[in-house]
C-alpha cells in the first residue's frame, strides 16, 4: 500500500512580508516529517505598525488591515508553486498544528532581532538555516507551466529593480544617483510609491505585474535589486538573488543573509554599492 502524503496544517496571520521571512521554519518542519504543509491565512486582521505608517492593503471601508483578498488571490500562486506547500488557503477557523502567530504573544523581542527568526523562537521545531535560499523560482516556473515560461523575465534581464515603500525608511538615505546609473530601472511597488519614486529617478519605469509569482520571476531576473524593508525586498532574499537593503533606523530588524546579500545605512555605501555591484 502507497503510504499516505502527510499534511501538516499551520495558520498565519500577518502581512506579506512576514509570510515570506516564515518559508524557513515552514520548510524545516516539512522535511523532518517528509510532509507538505497546509497553510491557511487569516484575512481581514487589524493592522498596526507604527504611529503614522500609512500600508496599501485596507478593506474597502479603508481601515489597514494584514491581508485583504486581494493580496492574498496575488500571492496564492506563489506560495503554491513551492514544493513543500501542500495548499493555501484562507482560515476560517481550522484546527491548526502550527500556529505562527504565537511569537506575537510571547517575550521574542518583537519588533528587535531578525523577523524570519521570530516564529522561530517560539516554536523550535521551526529553527532553519536563513542562509539558504527557500523559493527556487526555477522550481515553481516548472510547476506552473503552462502559465509561466522562463521568458517571462526577459523584460528586466540585466537591469535594476527598484521599491521604496514610505515605511521602514533610513530617511537619510535618497535613490537620485541611480538616474546617472548606466542600466535601466524599474520599480516595483504601488502607483503611489513610483509617483514618489520618479520624482527623484525620473528614468524609472513602473513595472506592472498579474501577481507575485511573476513579480518574483522579474526580481530573480534582474541584475540587482535595491529597495527598503519590504514584501519585495523578502522575496529577494528568499531567492537570494543580488539585493541591496536600505536598512531601517529605527526597526533594523530586516538584515541580508546569505550569498549576494547587501546592505547600508549611509548614502556613501548606498551609492559605492550599486557600483561595484553592476559592473
Amino acid at each position: 500500500m502507497k503510504n499516505e502524503q502527510i499534511i501538516i496544517p499551520a495558520r498565519h496571520s500577518v502581512n506579506l512580508g512576514d509570510l515570506i521571512y516564515s518559508l524557513w521554519g515552514l520548510r524545516a518542519v516539512a522535511r523532518k516529517h517528509n510532509a507538505k504543509i497546509q497553510l491557511f491565512q487569516w484575512l481581514d486582521r487589524d493592522a498596526f505598525y507604527y504611529e503614522g505608517a500609512e500600508h496599501p492593503t485596507k478593506t474597502d471601508g479603508g481601515k489597514n488591515v494584514t491581508m485583504n483578498k486581494k493580496m492574498f488571490d496575488m500571492v496564492k500562486p506563489l506560495i503554491e508553486s513551492l514544493d513543500f506547500i501542500h495548499s493555501f488557503e484562507i482560515y476560517d477557523c481550522q484546527k491548526v498544528a502550527l500556529d505562527l502567530d504565537r511569537c506575537r504573544r510571547m517575550n521574542v523581542n518583537i519588533p528587535y532581532g531578525d523577523i524570519r527568526r521570530w516564529v522561530m523562537y517560539a516554536d523550535p521545531e521551526l529553527q532553519a538555516d536563513i542562509s539558504e535560499q527557500v523559493i527556487d523560482i526555477h522550481e515553481s516556473i516548472l510547476k506552473q507551466k503552462p502559465s509561466l515560461n522562463f521568458e517571462t523575465g526577459n523584460l528586466v534581464k540585466g537591469q535594476i529593480i527598484a521599491n521604496r515603500t514610505s515605511r521602514y525608511r533610513n530617511e537619510a538615505i535618497h535613490y537620485g544617483f541611480l538616474q546617472h546609473q548606466p542600466l535601466r530601472v524599474y520599480f516595483a511597488g504601488t502607483m503611489e510609491e513610483y509617483a514618489e519614486f520618479q520624482s527623484h529617478v525620473p528614468k524609472a519605469v513602473y513595472l506592472p505585474i498579474k501577481n507575485f509569482l511573476e513579480l518574483a520571476i522579474y526580481i530573480s531576473s534582474a541584475k540587482l535589486f535595491i529597495g527598503n524593508q519590504s514584501f519585495c525586498f523578502a522575496l529577494a532574499e528568499a531567492m537570494k538573488t543580488p539585493r541591496v537593503l536600505e536598512v531601517c533606523s529605527y526597526a533594523p530588524n530586516v538584515i541580508p543573509c546569505g550569498p549576494n546579500g547587501y546592505d547600508f545605512y549611509t548614502q556613501e555605501s548606498a551609492e559605492w554599492l550599486v557600483h561595484e555591484l553592476i559592473k
